[in-house]
């Protein structure tokens, strides 16, 4: 019955498989000024004879424009300095705004004066937790604008002390600051006294990107042997009127069936003594009921619904919109009545996807 759709976990889930992405931004930050109160640095690391970090908005000479300028002093070999500089505002917290699945980042830089060090290693760079984190750089010491960016997952960033530790991206993620880094390295038989770099940032952005939607769990197993499977085509969203369906194919034929969905993770909780698992977390929602097709004991039965169309703010059932950059676990539940266990309904595998806005 549906209102064993309320019980608590009790196992843990098998690990996703990725299908659609979800094809949208869930938000971005951007600067091409560089006003002086927009940005901040700190020191992350110095070793060595050290060294220290001027920055300063130039007026003019940048892609087009002001652009902002980053001189390194660095001392005597051996040395090394690392900074953090931070874009005011460029704030972004998984746990309320959604979890991220990649980070898109691109920024115009240009070698000011050099003194043979190639300018300066830059990164797209990250704060969360007081930690601060880093995909791998570029050093350019071209005396002309040069693009650098890349598409970023979590597995790409690593702490820029141990180069151990990831971040969390995750719906439970804490705010993330976003930044850039930047370091020198003086080695050994080096520069022999202290030196000055100076490069040129311009056109700085960052884009966050939801994960895409990925399957998890496992289906059971109905009386005529069928696996009910779910998967997604488009992209949902909270504003859209159309655009994202659902789909389950495999299903018990000839049977009734509704999606169900919830936003509170996963689970693997049995489902009475029978082979389903229910994989969405209470409280859920359910989508309503469907007809079944295909044909009595044998495995053609399919559905398919369009979410979008069911909870947009003009829809049906706008009440049950999630909102946009909500993490979504989605199931299939239908009817099994010759099934032998102790419920005569089944379920499929489950799907998480994140809402668009």
């Amino acid at each position: 019955t549906l209102v064993a759709l309320l019980t608590p976990a009790l196992l843990p889930a098998p690990p996703p498989q990725h299908t659609d992405a979800a094809g949208c931004t869930l938000a971005s930050f951007s600067d091409g000024t560089f006003a002086p109160a927009d940005w901040s640095s700190s020191t992350i690391l110095t070793s060595g004879n050290g060294g220290s970090v001027s920055t300063g908005q130039s007026a003019s000479g940048g892609n087009p424009g002001s652009y902002w300028s980053v001189t390194h002093t660095i001392g005597a070999a051996t040395a090394l300095v690392t900074f953090f500089h931070e874009k005011s505002g460029a704030v972004y917290t998984p746990s309320v705004e959604g979890p991220i699945g990649s980070i898109q980042f691109s920024y115009d830089v240009k070698t000011i004066a050099d003194p043979g060090f190639g300018g300066q290693t830059a990164a797209l760079a990250i704060r969360q937790g007081g930690t601060i984190y880093r995909p791998g750089g570029f050093a350019n010491g071209s005396s002309t604008w040069l693009n650098f960016g890349g598409t970023y997952g979590v597995s790409d960033f690593l702490d820029t002390v141990t180069s151990t530790v990831s971040p969390d991206f995750s719906s439970s993620g804490g705010p993330i600051q976003f930044g850039i880094f930047t370091s020198n390295f003086n080695p050994p038989g080096g520069f022999g006294s202290t030196v000055m770099t100076t490069v040129g940032y311009d056109n700085w952005s960052v884009s966050i990107e939801p994960p895409p939607a990925s399957t998890y769990c496992s289906a059971g197993t109905s009386a005529s042997g069928c696996q009910a499977l779910l998967s997604s085509t488009g992209t949902a969203s909270a504003t859209a009127t159309f655009g994202f369906s659902l789909q389950a194919s495999g299903v018990e034929g000839s049977k009734d069936g509704l999606f169900f969905f919830g936003t509170n993770g996963r689970q693997a909780n049995p489902w009475g003594n029978g082979s389903s698992f229910q994989c969405v977390t209470p409280p859920v929602v359910r989508a309503g009921l469907l007809t079944g097709g295909g044909t009595t004991g044998l495995c053609d039965g399919a559905f398919a619904q369009d979410l979008n169309a069911l909870w947009c703010a003009t829809c049906p059932k706008p009440a049950k919109n999630p909102g946009p950059g909500a993490g979504v676990q989605a199931q299939l539940w239908y009817r099994d009545p010759f099934n032998t266990s102790s419920q005569t309904t089944g379920l499929s595998d489950a799907i998480e996807f994140s809402v668009c806005p």
